[in-house]
């Protein structure tokens, strides 16, 4: 497992240090790992640093802080206090048990949306057919290799004698028409063995293709039941294995390019940004099942972009069924109310809800005590009086926020209690006013023996809401004061 980040340097923008530890967190990872950051903090840096290490060692230069030409260092602590370190571009040593899902992965690899280059269906190729067809593809490379060599030695032999013959020796001729011969005969054996290899390969591939398709449309049914993933292409340039393939959309085949004698339709422009991440997702879950997946470390970073409601509850569902599987799972996002929905559902003794904050420019790793900072405004201002009750304030500043919460709780609490008697934008006072002048049978009339304390209360804390030169309490807070009204308005809010 990944351990702790202990060093970063001219990465992204993070810290030279980027880890923030505290008494709820010491910094070292755990195997369930939740971390929430606004656009920009550096979640996508921090999954391109894991991709980097599972074995891209130039990835990382696309991230070279801006401004900066000084040398990129990493150096992370692995759960063996093993440490890998990246440096003068390149990792000592890679983990290539780790497997990222980002924006990345579906450009490179999926490629939905882009222009099919062959350098990116290649790479597609690659994950589909897995280890044995990575060797058998570098197999055909070498084969074709050879074949690249003889030719060319067998053209140079034949241009020799076209233009030297008249000075050669005749046993020179000979020799040189021997050679070019056998170099035929050689070249004659190598495209066998090609067309061997490439029928063995697209066997391979046929199986490999035929269990992927298989495998994504079990999961697309959770996403986008609309889409289904049809088929797998394979052709090849030269030693290089191309990849495209085709969807049906409501039924309709739809490819890259159209397809002959059918639909004119392109996925380009037939699905959604929703659908596109969709594939996208189910396509990387399938991949996960061809390996071990118990000894890999996964990383998600925003799996929820350009997903609705029902779709993030469907990832929430497939994110808990790996957590329950792989060695370490990593999930990022910018949306905080899922990343609190994901980790109230995971083991708390093996999970840890992190934040990517920036500060001064500079990005740092810290915990993050998620259920407080996603109280709604009222349960935040009860919170901040609880505390100064227990706690106290240092400051006046930090007194006068106790304050300025006081008389929101208020609003707060009579407008949910009361919702059908306070009409949108009447604010205390006008609520105040209602309340004094209830009749018997009004809801309202339930609280009127509260009235002249609201009204204290509000009297108290209405002097802090605004910017007064002239108040006769200039800008000091009595700690006792503030107490005795604290604990007035909880009590207060108690009986309401």
């Amino acid at each position: 497992m990944i351990k702790k980040i202990l060093e970063t340097e001219n990465v992204g923008s993070y810290a030279a240090h980027p880890v923030k530890t505290c008494t709820e967190w010491n910094g070292e990872f755990k195997s369930r790992n939740v971390i929430y950051g606004e656009n920009g903090a550096g979640k996508t840096t921090l999954a391109m640093i894991f991709t980097s290490l599972s074995g891209d060692d130039k990835l990382l230069i696309e991230k070279q802080k801006i401004g900066s030409t000084g040398d990129q260092k990493i150096q992370i602590l692995m759960s063996d206090n093993a440490k890998r370190k990246y440096s003068n571009g390149s990792w000592d040593q890679h983990h290539p048990e780790v497997e990222v899902f980002d924006i990345h992965y579906i450009e490179d690899n999926v490629y939905i949306g882009s222009s099919l280059l062959n350098r990116t269906r290649n790479n597609l190729f690659q994950i589909i057919a897995g280890e044995d067809g990575i060797k058998l593809n570098k197999k055909l490379e070498e084969l074709h290799e050879h074949l690249d060599e003889f030719r060319q030695e067998r053209r140079r032999i034949k241009t020799r004698l076209k233009l030297e013959s008249a000075s050669l020796p005749k046993e020179v001729i000979a020799d040189l028409g021997e050679r070019a011969r056998t170099l035929s005969q050689e070249l004659k054996y190598k495209a066998n063995h090609i067309r061997e290899v490439n029928i063995e390969l697209g066997e391979y591939s046929k199986r490999i293709f035929e269990g992927s398709i298989d495998a994504t449309n079990k999961y697309l049914r959770y996403f986008t039941p609309h889409i289904r993933l049809e088929k797998f292409s394979k052709k090849h340039s030269g030693p290089r294995q191309l990849v495209s393939y085709s969807l049906s959309v409501s039924g309709e085949v739809v490819g890259f390019e159209g397809l002959k004698g059918g639909s004119r339709h392109k996925i380009k422009y037939s699905l959604s940004e929703g659908d596109k991440s969709a594939f996208a997702f189910s396509f990387f879950l399938a991949q996960l099942e061809k390996g071990d997946i118990s000894k890999k470390i996964v990383v998600f970073d925003d799996p929820i972009s350009s997903f609705d409601q029902a779709r993030r509850n469907a990832t929430i569902s497939q994110l808990l069924k790996i957590s329950s599987k792989c060695k370490q799972l990593f999930v990022s996002t910018h949306d905080i109310h899922f990343a609190k929905a994901l980790s109230r559902k995971m083991e708390q003794a093996s999970s840890v809800n992190l934040k990517i904050t920036k500060k001064s420019n500079s990005s740092y790793i810290e915990f993050h005590d998620i259920e407080t900072e996603t109280l709604s405004g009222i349960f935040k201002d009860i919170n901040v009086l609880r505390s100064y009750l227990l706690s106290g304030a240092t400051t006046e500043l930090e007194k006068r926020e106790v304050v300025r919460c006081i008389r929101p709780i208020l609003e707060g609490i009579i407008r949910i209690k009361y919702f059908n008697e306070i009409e949108r934008g009447e604010w205390l006072g006008d609520m105040l006013g209602r309340i004094e002048n209830s009749q018997e049978g009004d809801r309202l009339f339930r609280i009127k023996n509260l009235a002249a304390d609201i009204r204290e209360i509000n009297d108290y804390s209405k002097e802090f809401h605004h910017a007064d030169p002239t108040s006769p309490w200039g800008d000091t807070i009595n700690n006792e004061e503030l107490r005795i009204f604290v604990g007035r308005t909880l009590h207060t809010i108690d009986q309401i």
